[in-house]
């Protein structure tokens, strides 16, 4: 029997910027957040064990709130305790049937590089911060099935997997909230130390409580290979894309049932240079998520990273965030007879979405990992420019939330920059004290009506210290 877990306290700065074009300040300037995740896993053999996690806490506890409401149900922003936070992420148990293993239970799912499956807790840069994550109660089978003709590595690298799921939590649904959605998956993989690829099928039947039914079906592809060069570094190049398909049907306020269209398209790719030796690393990523230039019409073409993909410290994760919450405000006092669905999936929550970006990172450890430093950028884009779907009720088309004309053009980049302190216990816990620190200045697509910066320059400021065990 072990247990794990993680404390974290986090004291994040932001400061002050608008997020509309009445010039609506968002609120939150400092806050205090609090993790603690508390685990256990109890084994018999490497196949034959059982994992539980506990979420104690994990958001903010004290500080400013917000006016804004980051999406349906969601407690970011605003003040929240072990009540509002305490929850069963993980109660999981594996037993092996001679061709693989079944799962059976509550999980924290996790997929490629976290694209559009997330479990919530892994960070994909020294800057991102995950949170959230997609939890399922079910049924995993995951086979071996070469196993029954042959043996050695090429065998073994094969695994097939299904599940079949009832979704307790992701970006789309609350169980707890009267949410109900079923999940049906399927994956090839090729798993090897050095190479990983794979299709995933899933298909969602979704009843979200006030009456919109969802059916979607996502195609998602893997690749990942790691290999040496040399002596001293090692290449790892890694990329996900996926295609969502569907459609949503609601009945509007007034009466008629309105039937929304899903056709969206994301991609990620990453390229790291290592140097096991001296302690540095070089990653380069590049994102695309499709847009949609018109988030009334009949069709919703964006597609959304999960929420727990981070990308940056702020862009994504404090403006876009922001300036999405506060057009789904608008629109949900403005007319009743929009979809409320589709009101709820414009506010972004952090996730990435109707943009191109590029955003390297270099990371450098001294004294035996006692010391690491981590620098950072992000250089996004908007395809479709960001449309403001409150002012084109107003009939004032082709707008971005500050009153600017809505077109393809540079979002905005930053820049980050942190280094912590760490000291680690064998097999016992490992603590650390850090800071970061971003920049953020706007690009053309978020300019207001005079051609001025809408958000213009943003700071952020995180001080954080971590037990884990």
């Amino acid at each position: 029997m072990a247990t794990h877990g993680e404390l974290r306290q986090r004291y994040v700065v932001l400061s002050p910027f608008e997020v509309d074009a009445a010039g609506t300040p968002h609120g939150n300037r400092s806050r205090d957040e609090l993790r603690l995740d508390v685990g256990g896993r109890f084994e018999i053999s490497r196949q034959l064990w059982m994992r539980t996690m506990l979420q104690v806490l994990d958001g903010q506890i004290l500080g400013d709130e917000s006016p804004l409401e980051a999406g349906p149900g969601s407690r970011a922003w605003h003040n929240a305790g072990v009540r509002d936070d305490l929850f069963l992420r993980e109660a999981v148990v594996q037993v092996p049937i001679g061709l693989g293993d079944v799962r059976v239970g509550r999980r924290a799912a996790y997929w490629g590089l976290g694209l559009a499956v997330h479990d919530g807790r892994t960070a994909s840069t020294p800057f991102a911060d995950a949170r959230g994550g997609d939890i399922y109660n079910g049924i995993l089978v995951d086979a071996v099935p070469m196993r029954a003709f042959a043996k050695g590595r090429a065998a073994e690298a094969v695994h097939l997997r299904l599940a079949f799921d009832v979704v307790e939590r992701d970006e789309l649904v609350d169980r707890t909230r009267g949410d109900l959605a079923l999940r049906y998956s399927g994956s090839v993989m090729w798993e090897e130390p050095f190479v990983r690829a794979g299709v995933m099928l899933v298909h969602r039947s979704i009843d979200v409580d006030g009456g919109a039914q969802r059916s979607d079906t996502l195609f998602d592809v893997l690749f990942s290979l790691s290999r040496p060069l040399g002596r001293t570094l090692d290449l790892v190049v890694s990329a996900e894309a996926a295609a969502l398909a569907g459609s949503v049907e609601e009945q509007a306020a007034d009466g008629p049932t309105i039937r929304t269209t899903l056709r969206q398209f994301g991609a990620l790719a990453r390229v790291a240079l290592k140097a096991p030796a001296t302690g540095l690393e070089a990653a380069l990523e590049l994102g695309a998520a499709s847009g949609d230039s018109d988030p009334l019409d009949g069709t919703d073409t964006a597609f959304r990273f999960d929420p727990a993909y981070r990308v940056g410290m702020i862009l994504f994760e404090e403006v876009l965030a922001r300036t999405t919450a506060a057009e789904r405000r608008d629109l949900l006092a403005a007319d009743d007879s929009i979809p409320r669905s589709r009101v709820d999936a414009y506010a972004t929550q952090g996730a990435v979405s109707n943009a191109l970006y590029l955003a390297p990172v270099v990371s450098f450890e001294a004294c035996s990992g006692c010391f690491i430093g981590n620098l950072g950028a992000l250089v996004a884009f908007s395809p479709t420019g960001v449309a403001s779907p409150s002012a084109a009720l107003r009939e004032v088309k082709n707008t971005n939330p500050y009153g600017g004309k809505a077109a393809s053009a540079l979002l905005g980049w930053e820049l980050n920059a942190g280094a912590a302190l760490r000291v680690a216990l064998p097999h016992t816990a490992a603590f650390s004290v850090g800071a970061q620190y971003g920049f953020f200045s706007s690009g053309p697509a978020l300019d207001d009506v005079r051609g001025e910066p809408g958000p213009g320059l943003v700071h952020k400021w995180r001080v954080q210290a971590t037990i884990t065990w």
